[in-house]
């Protein structure tokens, strides 16, 4: 359906003219969990130092253009996993049970719309 729509032809010589990535740079901000207290520090975790070095390694690329929004921290807050609320509107776990890893840190991601729209206009 999508090959027919722009009329795509193997036949002709395409050449790729870009890819474009959008992305933001993970959370570096510190917290403390909300039951235990305990500090965390989102910028030192294995997933904030994979991402990166996957954007360094992206920014070498030929023909790979890298487009990164930011994270709105200032309004991150810990949220219950959808799962650990359903239980407990349910009655299925008590208040007293939760635990650090029923939380989640959510924060908002930001211009990646934006430049999404600036690419394609």
């Amino acid at each position: 359906m999508y090959r027919e729509h722009l009329k795509w032809d193997d036949s002709e010589n395409h050449r790729l003219y870009r890819i474009f990535v959008y992305d933001c740079p993970p959370l570096s901000k510190r917290a403390h969990y909300p039951i235990t207290r305990n500090p965390i520090d989102f910028g030192k975790t294995s997933t904030a130092t994979w991402r990166l070095a996957f954007h360094e390694e992206l920014k070498k690329l030929r023909k790979v253009a890298l487009r990164l929004g930011y994270l709105n921290e200032r309004y991150g807050q810990w949220r219950l996993h959808p799962d650990t609320l359903k239980a407990l509107i349910a009655k299925q776990i008590v208040i007293d049970s939760l635990v650090d890893k029923d939380f989640k840190y959510d924060v908002q991601q930001k211009g990646v719309d934006m430049r999404i729209g600036l690419d394609i206009g």
